[in-house]
């Protein structure tokens, strides 16, 4: 498994600003975490989705395609660092 962060910098309150992944080692999305400008999260897995947020339909792109776009500045980022990000906006999202 890999976790990355995505900062998506557009001033659109409707979209998120962060999206966090937890990929497999084919790049699909097993877990995602979205920030919104507002700081509400929303989450998505195989087994559930919160609001818009859904797991990617195709494998996600490499870190140096997301940061060619001027738009996403993309990190690898640890697990716990996402673990704690996820229980976070479970709690908040009451799952």
């Amino acid at each position: 498994m890999k976790y990355i962060k995505v900062k998506w910098m557009h001033g659109d309150p409707k979209y998120p600003i962060e999206l966090w992944s937890e990929i497999d080692d084919d790049r699909w999305e097993i877990r995602k975490i979205d920030i919104f400008l507002d700081g509400n999260m929303h989450v998505a897995s195989k087994e559930f989705e919160t609001r818009d947020t859904r797991i990617g339909l195709v494998p996600t792109p490499e870190l140096d395609e997301l940061n060619a776009d001027g738009e996403f500045e993309a990190i690898y980022i640890d697990r716990s660092d996402f673990e704690s990000l996820w229980h976070m906006a479970l709690n908040l999202n009451k799952y």
